[in-house]
C-alpha cells in the first residue's frame, strides 16, 4: 500500500514539472505566461542565424544592451528592433555668418544622419554645411557632414547626399553658416537619423 501511494506522490510532483515540447508544434489558442518564473521567446548566441523566416527573433548575447533584440523581416533578413528614426532639431535667431560654429549638438550614441531639412524665416537664405568635431576640441574645424553646403530659403530645403553620414557617439557636430542673403530672423534645422 505504501508502495502506491509513493507512486501516485511521485506521479503528482512529475505533473507539475517542466514539459519538454519536441518537434514541430503550431499554437492556435493563448499561451499564457504571464505567471512564469522566466520566459524566452528568442534563440539566443554571438551569430546571427544565415537562414530566418519571417517572424522570427534572436537574441544577439554579445551586443551593446538595448541592441541585442534582433527580428527576421523577410526570409533571411534580420533588422535589429527598435531602430527607430530620430529628428534633432536647432534654430537660430537673427543668423549670420559669424554664428558658424557657435551651435552644437551631440548625440548620446554613435548615429547615421539620413537625410538634413532646413528653412528660413524672413529673409532669403542661409548656406549651412554641418561639420563633425573631436570632443576634445569642439572649436577646431572638423570633418563636413553634408555632400554639399545646403542653401535654405524660406521653403524647406532637404538634403540626402552626405561625405560622412556616421557621426560617432558624443562628437560634437556643430553647425556652419557660410553665407546670408536678406535679414532671416530664424534659421531652422533638422537633422533625421538612425542610432547605430
Amino acid at each position: 500500500m505504501s508502495r502506491i501511494i509513493a507512486a501516485i506522490a511521485l506521479t503528482a510532483c512529475m505533473a507539475q514539472g517542466q514539459t519538454v515540447i519536441n518537434g514541430n508544434r503550431v499554437i492556435t489558442g493563448v499561451w499564457d505566461a504571464g505567471a512564469a518564473i522566466s520566459t524566452k521567446p528568442a534563440k539566443s548566441g554571438t551569430s546571427l542565424p544565415a537562414a530566418c523566416s519571417a517572424g522570427e527573433q534572436y537574441f544577439k548575447t554579445d551586443a551593446a544592451a538595448g541592441k541585442n533584440l534582433y527580428l527576421c523581416t523577410s526570409a533571411d533578413t534580420w533588422t535589429r528592433a527598435a531602430q527607430m528614426p530620430a529628428v534633432k532639431s536647432l534654430s537660430v535667431f537673427d543668423p549670420a555668418t559669424g554664428d558658424s560654429g557657435r551651435v552644437q549638438i551631440m548625440f548620446e550614441e554613435g548615429v547615421t544622419i539620413t537625410r538634413v531639412a532646413c528653412s528660413v524665416k524672413g529673409g532669403t537664405s542661409a548656406t549651412i554645411q554641418l561639420d563633425e568635431r573631436l570632443a576634445p576640441e569642439p572649436d577646431t574645424p572638423g570633418t563636413d557632414v553634408l555632400a554639399a553646403p545646403l542653401v535654405c530659403d524660406p521653403g524647406q530645403q532637404t538634403t540626402s547626399a552626405f561625405s560622412n553620414a556616421t557621426i560617432a557617439a558624443r562628437a560634437p557636430v556643430a553647425l556652419l553658416i557660410s553665407a546670408v542673403s536678406g535679414t532671416p530672423d530664424t534659421l531652422r534645422v533638422f537633422i533625421s537619423y538612425t542610432v547605430d
